[in-house]
C-alpha cells in the first residue's frame, strides 16, 4: 500500500468512526428534547454507548445515522404506525491484516402492506456514500456494491 493509499485508508476510517445513530421521538422540540444517542456522556462527563434495544421503536419519530457535527447522514421518517426499525452495522474483512475491514451502516424501514413485506434500506459506506435499496440482503446489500474496486469499475456509480 502507498502512502497515498494509506493516508487516504486513514482518512475514511477517521470518517466511518466518527458515526454514530440519533433516535428522535415524537414530541420532541428544541424547548424539550427527546432524543436518544448512541454515544452520550453520563455523569462525571464519562461517554457511554446506549445499545439498540435502548431505542423506543414504538415512538420513534426520525432515526438518523449523523457525523460528528451531528448532522444527519441519512435520516428515516417513521410516518406511518406500521413501520419498523431496520438498523445494522456490518464488518466486511478486505484483506489479511485485522484493520483491513469496511464498515458498513443499514437504516431504513419495514412493514407490511396487506400480504407484502415491504422495505427500504439505505447503505452507508465509510466515505459517507449512501445507497438505497428495495430490500434486505445478506451481508452488505447489492453484491456488486462492496467489494473493493466495483464501484468505480461500475457504469451506474461512475461520478
Amino acid at each position: 500500500m502507498g502512502q497515498m493509499d494509506l493516508q487516504e485508508t486513514l482518512k475514511r476510517k477517521a470518517v466511518a468512526n466518527s458515526r454514530q445513530w440519533r433516535a428522535i421521538y415524537k414530541g420532541d422540540t428544541s424547548e424539550h428534547p427527546s432524543r436518544l444517542y448512541q454515544y452520550e456522556r453520563g455523569r462525571w462527563n464519562i461517554e457511554y454507548e446506549n445499545k439498540y434495544p435502548d431505542i423506543d421503536r414504538d415512538n420513534l419519530l426520525f432515526f438518523d445515522i449523523i457525523d460528528h457535527t451531528k448532522s444527519f447522514i441519512v435520516r428515516v421518517h417513521f410516518d406511518d404506525a406500521r413501520k419498523r426499525l431496520i438498523y445494522r452495522r456490518r464488518t466486511q474483512q478486505t484483506g489479511n491484516n485485522p484493520e483491513d475491514k469496511n464498515v458498513i451502516l443499514l437504516a431504513g424501514w419495514q412493514m407490511n402492506v396487506g400480504s407484502e413485506n415491504v422495505q427500504v434500506i439505505n447503505y452507508i459506506t465509510e466515505d459517507n456514500k449512501v445507497f438505497m435499496s428495495s430490500g434486505w440482503t445478506e451481508p452488505f446489500g447489492p453484491p456488486k456494491l462492496f467489494r473493493k474496486g466495483d464501484m468505480k469499475s461500475h457504469p451506474e456509480f461512475e461520478e
